[in-house]
C-alpha cells in the first residue's frame, strides 16, 4: 500500500482578500540626512496600513510560496490615463513590504503575480484590493481581486 500522492504537497490554503482604504501609496526610496538613512514617514504609515488591513482579516502566515494580485483604485487624477508619478512596481513593492513578517516570512516567497487592471480610477473611494494565495493554486482557481 503506497502513500497518497498529495502527502508531500503543501496544503492549499484558502485565498485571502482584503482592502486597504485610502489613496494607494508608492514605495519611496530611503532618504539620507546628515549621513543618516531613514524611510519617509508616508511610506512607513502606508506599510502599517497594509499590515493592519491584513491582520483585520486573518492572523495566518503563508508557509510556502505565494501568489499576489493587487488592484489599485486611484482617487487623485481626473482620468487613469493621465500621467501619474506612482509606477506599478513601487505600488506593488509597498504592499509586499507591508506584508513582510505578517503574511509571509519574506517577500522572496512571492513567486507569481496575477495580471489584473492594476491602476483604476475611483475618485470617491480610493483603495487597494489585495489577494494572496498559496502557490500553486488549486486546479481551476485563479485569484481575482474584483470578485468576492
Amino acid at each position: 500500500m503506497g502513500l497518497p500522492p498529495d502527502l508531500f504537497r503543501p496544503p492549499q490554503l484558502t485565498p485571502i482578500r482584503f482592502t486597504v482604504l485610502g489613496e494607494p501609496v508608492a514605495k519611496q526610496r530611503h532618504r539620507t540626512s546628515r549621513g543618516i538613512q531613514y524611510t519617509p514617514a508616508e511610506t512607513i504609515a502606508a506599510e502599517k496600513a497594509v499590515a493592519w488591513a491584513y491582520r483585520s482579516v486573518t492572523q495566518r502566515m503563508f508557509p510556502g510560496a505565494v501568489a499576489l494580485c493587487c488592484a489599485f483604485y486611484l482617487g487623485g487624477k481626473t482620468s487613469a490615463a493621465e500621467k501619474d508619478p506612482r509606477d506599478l512596481s513601487n505600488l506593488m513593492k509597498l504592499v509586499e513590504d507591508g506584508l513582510n513578517g505578517i503574511a509571509y516570512p519574506d517577500d522572496r516567497r512571492i513567486v507569481c503575480y496575477y495580471p489584473t487592471p492594476f491602476k483604476l480610477l475611483d475618485k470617491l473611494n480610493p483603495r487597494t484590493i489585495v489577494l494572496l494565495q498559496s502557490w500553486p493554486p488549486p486546479k481551476n482557481e485563479r485569484p481575482n481581486p474584483s470578485r468576492g
